[in-house]
């Protein structure tokens, strides 16, 4: 999108895009355009390094140089004339990864609220926009998330005070129905549910793992 110079950093970028739409049940840049997945991307991340907008050779395309010699993106008229505009399908309303740690928080597990809260630290490092920050695939093998450290000492998140209120469903777009009281029934599938979360992260670890091997040979 920038014509910045391809390398296997690439492929952890696009691990990372799978691993959101394993962790929030959508696509984090749903778009098939170059301008409205850097839109998007700005949103979640915020703005490119000044120092990857120079060493680009696309950045005239989707974004323009301020009076103070600063890239910024094109504003959507910019880009499409008068006549077109973005096409939004993004179904979620965070604007950055910290706020989207908060979805279907477990108030009550601390193991599995910090097994979410590595997922996403894992996340953050595979979406880097410097390729030289972004997580390589040896350290991905040894994050907290794939080593489960922090089942074995305290975790520097868990010390974390909660948060007052962690975001729901009103955070992505559903209907924002009143819910009726928990029964015997709705506990057996919260339990279930739980389960299945917990069955979740074992197999997307095991799945990393099985990649990030077969990426170093």
């Amino acid at each position: 999108m920038l014509g910045l110079p391809f390398c296997e950093a690439v492929d952890i970028w696009a691990l990372g895009c799978v691993m959101g739409i394993m962790m929030f049940g959508f696509e984090l840049f749903p778009t098939t355009t170059d301008y409205d997945a850097l839109l998007f991307i700005i949103d979640l991340l915020g703005p490119p390094p000044q120092h990857l907008m120079k060493a680009a050779q696309k950045s005239k395309v989707c974004f323009k140089k301020t009076d103070c010699g600063q890239w910024r993106l094109k504003t959507p008229e910019e880009y499409w004339g008068p006549d077109l505009s973005s096409h939004d399908d993004r179904k979620y309303t965070f604007r950055s990864l910290d706020e989207g740690k908060m979805l279907c928080l477990e108030q009550d597990n601390v193991t599995e609220a910090d097994e979410r809260r590595e997922c996403m630290e894992l996340l953050k490092e595979m979406v880097a926009w410097d390729e030289r920050e972004r997580i390589t695939p040896a350290d991905v093998l040894n994050h907290p998330f794939i080593t489960k450290s922090y089942i074995h000492s305290t975790s520097r998140l868990s010390s974390c005070p909660q948060p007052a209120a962690a975001l729901d469903a009103t955070s992505i777009h559903m209907d924002n129905t009143e819910l009726p009281p928990n029964t015997s029934d709705d506990r057996g599938d919260e339990k279930k549910k739980k389960n299945s979360c917990r069955r979740f992260f074992s197999w997307m670890t095991r799945i990393f793992c099985c990649y990030m091997d077969d990426v170093q040979e």
